[in-house]
């Protein structure tokens, strides 16, 4: 599989500025880095072209995770991890052009499957046979 393809096509000024979008729509907290949503396009307009260099280089690195104690009715505590804003961006960019691709698969293996006769071939063998991406 072509990778330079799919990081172009996450690289798209299209891609990012949906991806942009979605992260402003959902908004949430801040990560470790304290940066808000709504700084994100300063942030962007500032940092973009480095991001996208760092990303098409494989030199990208996300932040850590800020952790976070969410309480539940029985007392106990649910952990969360709080992405940066800017990782969640590159995340949504990422997700937006490698979802279509996985459902696609998906969808076609859960097609194909009414049509195997698993008497006759093991399943792990039909879809390691057939599998594209492995």
């Amino acid at each position: 599989m072509d990778t330079s393809s799919l990081m172009e096509q996450i690289l798209s000024n299209e891609n990012l500025n949906q991806a942009y979008l979605q992260v402003v729509r959902n908004k949430g907290a801040e990560g470790v880095d304290g940066m808000k949503y709504t700084d994100l396009k300063e942030h962007l307009e500032k940092n973009g072209e480095i991001m996208k260099e760092q990303l098409r280089t494989r030199k990208y690195k996300p932040q850590p995770v800020r952790r976070v104690e969410i309480p539940k009715p029985d007392g106990s505590v649910r952990n969360l991890g709080v992405p940066t804003v800017t990782d969640r961006f590159v995340q949504q960019a990422i997700a937006q052009v490698l979802t279509p691709i996985y459902e696609e698969h998906s969808t076609t293996i859960v097609m194909d499957s009414d049509r195997i006769d698993v008497h006759s071939k093991p399943l792990l063998d039909y879809y390691t046979e057939r599998c594209v991406t492995c």
